[in-house]
């Protein structure tokens, strides 16, 4: 009976932390020439990483680039599918920023300060959002890529609970 209370108790608590623990979702995009609509053919590259919170209410950014053809002009967030172009919802940076970039999304065109509206994780839950950065030599965009969600880095929810009955 004690053991049965013991794993009982173990269990809620696993369950606690690993509901904390998925509290907050990983999301990434691979930014390149090729994802553009139209194409653009560039040896340019990037790489969106994030996190959003569990509120849903901010998402903190690292944007890597590199090889980029023309000077960096912008970079968003924009709504659209694979091969869709679609309106701006986040403003990344404004501006020739070196990479990386390290920050929060903003709503606003740049200076609003940081935030996310929890209406948009359906699209991106979807794929339905993208990341691109414009510059001189593409003003609609060089390097572009959909985010999707990231599979955790470390080990898994599983492994965790199994340790804690070995």
């Amino acid at each position: 009976m004690r053991r049965w209370r013991i794993l009982s108790g173990l269990l809620v608590l696993t369950l606690v932390f690993a509901s904390r623990a998925s509290a907050q979702t990983h999301w990434v995009a691979t930014l390149v020439g090729t994802n553009e609509s139209p194409a653009v053919s560039t040896p340019a590259i990037g790489q969106f990483d994030a996190t959003l919170n569990a509120a849903q209410d901010n998402m903190t950014f690292t944007l890597t680039y590199s090889g980029l053809v023309g000077t960096m002009t912008q970079a968003h967030i924009h709504r659209g599918g694979p091969g869709v172009n679609g309106p701006i919802i986040y403003w990344l940076a404004n501006g020739s920023v070196a990479s990386p970039i390290a920050t929060c999304t903003d709503p606003t065109p740049l200076g609003g300060g940081c935030g996310f509206n929890a209406s948009d994780f359906n699209d991106l839950q979807a794929g339905n959002l993208y990341a691109n950065l414009h510059t001189s030599f593409a003003p609609g965009g060089e390097i572009r890529g959909q985010i999707t969600g990231a599979t955790p880095v470390g080990p898994q929810t599983w492994a965790r609970m199994k340790a804690l009955y070995r």
